[in-house]
């Protein structure tokens, strides 16, 4: 089996070094590295290439942001098996050899995800499928979800087909024409239409190469635009879509390491887009299905609560208006009969404080009340 290996870069001379060594010195060497780098004004793209291994493959372009980037490097990718890696993460040398291991033992499988070290903020840990064997099928997904636990774009591999059929990555696109923009996934395809409200928040980027494929819409000229930073959670997208569509395969070995606390042109944005894809998406899909499991609803029901706590500075034309992007209103009776009343946003805020203060209090009384083990 040969694997593409993908990694978006951008002002990351500092990692790449580490980064990239880590790829090269895989035990695994069927693979080639394609690095796409959006623009860099550092010296990321000197350091790229420095190194002199054929594997390495650089597409310098525009800063188009981190989801276009990792599309466009799947698009011109040689390999059915695609696998990603952050500029300023690594890999342990064996990570390869174990994908290729869980490929082989789980060939219908189409997802394949490593455990991995995680700094971020304060946390410092192993992230893990604990409560199971070495290696396996994950089947309750959504419920670890609920729990915290995640997949991380450095720790998970794809067979292509699976990455084309969910939408890859996706990119957020504005046009002045049609006064508006759209949610696109990664071969142009829409995946819902946005308000503008919130436009003035991100700069929009000319896609001047036409690496980002768009929407055609019947007799309309289109003047497309990318969204730089992009969207928030553009990798839970990912990840959530390919679980609902199709199985992961898991082994607790830990081989990668996320440094979740550098900075990136995502991160760095003080005033995110209030878009969340994945929930987007997966609302869009209980729509036509109607068929989703218990711990999907529920975790429909926790990114709920998320967006809701992302969005109290909002005034209250712009709250409504989010709700109503991620079908909130359709999961919540009382936000419905609200919807249109300047009691929403106060009530709905109200009764998120009421309801956290009151998991506070039981997680304190079951603290106290947990009884003392003494010892024979």
């Amino acid at each position: 089996m040969s694997i593409s290996v993908v990694m978006s870069v951008y002002n990351k001379g500092g990692y790449l070094n580490r980064s990239v060594s880590s790829v090269l010195n895989q035990k695994y060497n069927e693979f080639e590295l394609i690095c796409v780098d959006g623009g860099s004004t550092d010296n990321s793209l000197q350091v790229l290439e420095s190194f002199s291994d054929p594997r390495l493959i650089i597409f310098p372009q525009d800063n188009l942001g981190i989801s276009a980037a990792k599309n466009f490097g799947v698009s011109v990718s040689k390999y059915d098996f695609i696998t990603f890696i952050d500029a300023d993460d690594e890999w342990d040398s064996n990570y390869l050899c174990e994908i290729n291991f869980l490929y082989k033992t789980y060939p219908y499988c189409s997802a394949f995800i490593t455990g991995y070290y995680c700094e971020y903020g304060s946390y410092r840990n192993k992230v893990i499928v604990d409560g199971l064997g070495d290696h396996g099928v994950l089947k309750d997904y959504f419920a670890r979800r609920l729990t915290g636990w995640g997949v991380h774009t450095s720790s998970v591999a794809i067979k292509k087909s699976a990455f084309m059929s969910v939408g890859g990555f996706p990119v957020l696109i504005g046009s002045h024409t049609l006064s508006n923009s759209y949610i696109i996934d990664c071969s142009g395809g829409v995946i819902t239409e946005c308000v503008n409200s919130f436009k003035q928040r991100v700069n929009w980027h000319e896609d001047k190469l036409n690496l980002v494929p768009k929407p055609q819409f019947q007799n309309k000229c289109c003047d497309f635009f990318v969204a730089v930073p992009g969207l928030d959670g553009e990798d839970q997208y990912l990840h959530d879509i390919l679980a609902i569509e199709f199985s992961y395969a898991f082994s607790k070995r830990v081989l990668s390491r996320w440094y979740g606390n550098v900075l990136n042109q995502d991160t760095k944005q003080h005033n995110k887009l209030p878009i969340h894809p994945h929930l987007i998406a997966l609302s869009n899909r209980l729509k036509k299905s109607g068929n989703f499991s218990n711990d999907v609803l529920k975790y429909l029901l926790y990114l709920d609560e998320a967006i809701l706590r992302f969005i109290y500075s909002e005034n209250r034309l712009a709250f409504s208006i989010i709700l109503e992007m991620h079908s909130y209103f359709n999961r919540h009776w009382l936000a419905k009969v609200l919807r249109n009343s300047f009691l929403l946003k106060p009530t709905l805020i109200s009764l998120d404080y009421l309801k956290r203060a009151t998991k506070k209090i039981i997680r304190i009384f079951k603290t106290f009340l947990k009884p003392e083990v003494l010892p024979l």
